[in-house]
């Protein structure tokens, strides 16, 4: 889970005008740089500031179709012994107004339970990139996911991930001190298993974006307003 709300902090999107070309790949380039081989790595933390474990997004492909920036990004998760214990694998697109993140693409790729498929349906969360201001209410990310075992369906979860933009402030990290938008995030997932509706979870956490960077930190609480854990932005390779 936590190696998801890391993850869910990267947005991205789509623009159809090719005379806005290089005008849409320069704002996409300005908000997220998305060049091939760039990395980003995320120190993970406990509540008690103790070291768990080590999140890397790098972005393994790029391409220019007309006024649109496509890429493939690739996310390892490391404990705190740097040993890797899971990937996954994600597409983004920008059109130099929006960023968009395919969850579906991000879910698809994470390791499947045996004897388990996964149906997945919506799930794009986005973000301006231009005009974002502090009170903002972003749009809604959706996704329905369909648990299906030998060709029947066992049940259906939905997330929705709501997310509101409560201050810009400045962010000091190892990897330096940068101007972030802080965007309160708000996920709730409700379950049905073979008929019968299931308790859900609601989680709560706050994200601080940085214009040409991404996420710079991010912090997660419980139920009660406790912080259980943190991530902060360790190093960049340009």
């Amino acid at each position: 889970m936590k190696t998801i709300t890391y993850f869910t902090s990267i947005f991205c999107a789509i623009l159809f005008f090719f005379s806005f070309q290089t005008l849409a790949a320069q704002n996409c380039d300005n908000f997220y740089p998305l060049k091939k081989g760039n990395s980003f790595e995320m120190q993970e933390f406990d509540g008690n500031n103790k070291l768990t474990g080590t999140n890397t997004v790098v972005v393994k492909d790029r391409r220019d179709i007309g006024g649109t920036v496509e890429a493939t990004m690739q996310g390892t998760h490391m404990n705190a012994k740097g040993k890797a214990e899971s990937s996954v694998e994600f597409k983004v697109k920008c059109d130099g107004s929006i960023f968009y993140m395919d969850l579906q693409s991000f879910f698809s790729s994470m390791e499947k339970q045996k004897d388990m498929e996964l149906t997945l349906e919506g799930g794009f969360s986005e973000i301006p990139i231009r005009n974002i201001n502090v009170g903002d209410q972003l749009k809604d990310a959706v996704m329905k996911m369909h648990m299906m075992q030998d060709g029947e369906k066992m049940g259906t979860m939905v997330m929705t991930i709501r997310r509101k933009v409560e201050a810009k402030q400045s962010v000091t990290v190892p990897a330096g001190t940068f101007e972030c938008y802080k965007i309160a995030v708000e996920s709730e997932s409700a379950m049905e298993m073979m008929g019968m509706k299931m308790p859900g979870g609601k989680s709560h956490s706050i994200d601080y974006f940085s214009a040409g960077i991404g996420t710079v930190k991010n912090e997660a609480y419980d139920k009660k307003g406790k912080l259980m854990h943190y991530s902060v932005l360790s190093k960049i390779t340009k």
